[in-house]
């Protein structure tokens, strides 16, 4: 994407400061940190996807995917065929039924149908981050948001899993923030029934910039995030326990 020179001057507080972050020569700060964060966002916030040119991209990758589809052995069960994809592992097949509810009404899965599906210490690596986030009741939260930024948009192309039906892959499209962006869920099980829990989830995301607005747009929901999460918690420590 073509970006202008005024965006480029406003990262440059984050550029001149690199070098010697990187050789650990001094510490950022939280505060610091997140500048730096949102002037690299303003760098590339005005690109080449303004005036719907990012959904017409996203549109056009669709296009090219729907004929891949139409390229497999005749009559034969692939990949990208959504029939396929039912009926490997009941708790998958209950996330992509939540995935398609929320398509076909707009209506994002809530908290509780999410941490249903998860292990209480289910592990969820996010793409902008490298260490991961542990427990079912963050994680929950972190994925209603993120099913929230991608909105509709948001659709499964290809699915892939191991013979034990417990590794999954998931292959994803979805606009964040007016940028087209692909990627990838990872998902673990402890089992192939219908107890089973999601034990370990890794989303990717390509291009950079698609990453990058992912971040900041979940930094800036970072506190009600962690607001619901506590009063969750706080809900179940006044559950009678049985």
């Amino acid at each position: 994407a073509t970006v202008s020179v005024l965006n480029w001057t406003r990262a440059l507080p984050f550029f001149a400061h690199a070098p010697r972050r990187l050789m650990g020569k001094a510490k950022m700060t939280k505060g610091e940190r997140a500048q730096r964060a949102e002037a690299l966002y303003e760098t590339f916030r005005l690109g080449s996807y303004e005036g719907g040119a990012g959904a017409a991209a996203l549109e056009k990758f669709r296009r090219y995917d729907a004929a891949a589809r139409r390229q497999g052995s005749t009559g034969a069960v692939n990949a990208y065929v959504e029939r396929g994809w039912l009926g490997r592992n009941p708790v998958m097949d209950r996330w992509h039924e939540l995935v398609g509810g929320m398509l076909r009404g707009g209506r994002a899965a809530e908290v509780e149908e999410l941490q249903a599906m998860l292990h209480r210490d289910v592990v969820f690596h996010p793409p902008p981050y490298w260490e991961p986030k542990q427990g079912a009741v963050l994680v929950a939260h972190i994925l209603k948001n993120v099913g929230e930024i991608f909105g509709d948009s948001f659709a499964y192309h290809r699915q892939c899993h191991d013979d034990a039906g417990e590794n999954f892959v998931l292959e994803f499209s979805a606009l964040v923030d007016g940028v087209p962006c692909q990627g990838v869920d990872i998902v673990q099980l402890d089992g192939n029934h219908a107890a089973a829990r999601i034990v370990d989830f890794k989303v990717m995301v390509r291009p950079a910039e698609a990453a990058l607005r992912l971040r900041m747009l979940m930094t800036r929901r970072i506190k009600a995030i962690q607001s619901a999460v506590m009063q969750s918690m706080a809900r179940r420590r006044r559950e009678p326990k049985l």
